[in-house]
């Protein structure tokens, strides 16, 4: 026998291990332009304002020009409508407005359903520390009323109290269903704060109603993302008219459910 070892080939057998090419170019933007690490492009996040996030900026609008709260009243909704459809007294109870003058033209109703309290009616039926007038007038949707506003950075207004105001607004029905939706649109001086407010009031016994405040800022695109900037800058939270509807509704609250005590 034979026992001569087999030949056998141990060379190593050939592999490469060149790096497969790849690009790692950065993609090419304008110099109003950031790319977040999601890589998400944001608008407006040049070099001349350095420390700030380059996020979402549709996040960062959402929270700044938008606004929604619910909270239960144990009021009817009928009487709850009544109040809120006296605009002159929106300035007991909503944050960002001061004082409101009779409404500057009478519109002619085209049904009940837009109809608000007359200037100087009767008495009706007491709310807390307000009285809802019994006796209407004819004014409803195209009804604008001169307001002082003030939309500083705050959001601790009380019940039945002002703020100083430094902003002529104007206040405009747009539509009244009663009792169960009310919009108005507000427009400031200062044109950035420019909103339109929708309550709508939801039945949920006869005398608990659910009511919900939207509100949504009316300023173009290019005007928000700057107010975005500014907060920032300032470190205020974005979500400041949040805020102002949270602290809006609860001073509705108070007073419709007569725990409000007017200030001496």
């Amino acid at each position: 026998t034979s026992h001569e070892p087999r030949a056998t080939s141990h060379e190593p057998r050939a592999t490469s291990h060149e790096p497969r090419a790849t690009s790692h170019e950065p993609r090419a933007t304008s110099h109003s332009e950031a790319i977040s690490q999601s890589g998400d492009v944001v608008h407006n996040a040049s070099a001349d304002r350095p420390g700030l996030p380059p996020a979402s900026m549709d996040r960062f609008l959402h929270l700044v020009g938008r606004a929604e709260t619910p909270l239960d009243i144990g009021r009817p909704a009928t009487e709850i409508y009544a109040y809120l459809m006296d605009v002159a007294r929106h300035a007991e109870w909503e944050q960002t407005i001061q004082a409101v003058e009779p409404a500057s033209a009478t519109i002619e109703p085209t049904s009940d359903a837009a109809v608000g309290p007359a200037s100087g009616a009767t008495a009706g039926p007491v709310i807390g520390a307000a009285v809802v007038p019994a006796s209407r007038v004819a004014f409803g949707p195209g009804a604008r009323f001169p307001a002082r506003a003030s939309y500083a950075l705050r959001w601790d207004k009380l019940p039945l109290t002002t703020q100083p105001s430094d902003d002529a607004s104007v206040i405009e029905l747009v539509a009244a269903e009663a009792p169960l939706h009310i919009v108005w649109r507000t427009t400031a001086t200062e044109a950035r704060w420019s909103s339109e407010t929708e309550l709508v009031l939801e039945r949920i016994a006869e005398a608990i109603t659910t009511v919900r405040m939207r509100r949504r800022l009316l300023a173009p695109r290019e005007q928000l993302e700057t107010l975005v900037y500014e907060l920032q800058e300032r470190g205020y939270p974005l979500d400041v008219v949040q805020r102002q509807v949270d602290r809006s509704m609860h001073n509705l609250r108070t007073i419709l459910e007569g725990r409000a005590k007017p200030t001496a």
